[in-house]
């Protein structure tokens, strides 16, 4: 009998944005610089199930990638995505402090921030972050992003990382 069989395998989506910079030189801001790439992986216990590329304008490629004429458009196909796939996970890597609030907040912007809400697995939930500061003697003052969200758990392999890389 294989032990590992036995046990729940989940359903996980793996992501990342990419961002342009309307200034040389300068971080992006959400509030004026647009997601022009997002890529997810999406498995099913050590299966993969589904990759894709989604991109801002044309962009050449094989069959994973997928072009918008617009933001809001590839914005709106992320969520697409995960509402299809119902992850029991959403993970990437800085992506609960920079990636998830990035794609909220330019949702907000586009107007189309309704369908960001709608990242749960519950009806009637919103799913939203919020911002505060966290403080230890040990660890100093830290900004910490915590989730609203229904259904799925936010997994972040940079904070895995930080917090103890032993």
């Amino acid at each position: 009998c294989n032990a590992s069989e036995n046990l729940y395998q989940p359903v996980m989506y793996y992501w990342d944005i990419e961002c342009l910079s309307i200034e040389e030189n300068v971080f992006p801001t959400s509030d004026k610089c647009p997601v022009i790439q997002i890529s997810y992986l999406v498995t099913h216990g050590d299966n993969e199930l589904k990759r894709g590329v989604l991109c801002l304008n044309e962009t050449p490629g094989n069959d994973i990638y997928e072009s918008f004429e617009s933001e809001a458009k590839l914005l709106t196909r992320f969520g697409q995505t995960i509402l299809e796939w119902e992850p029991d996970a959403l993970a990437g890597f800085n992506s609960n402090n920079f990636d998830m609030p990035y794609v909220i907040d330019r949702m907000k912007v586009l107007g189309i921030h309704h369908f960001a809400s709608r990242f749960t697995k519950r009806k009637n939930f919103c799913m939203d972050y919020k911002r505060y500061f966290k403080s230890s003697k040990q660890f100093g003052t830290k900004e910490v992003t915590k989730y609203t969200s229904y259904g799925f758990v936010m997994f972040d392999f940079f904070e895995t990382i930080k917090s103890d890389v032993t």
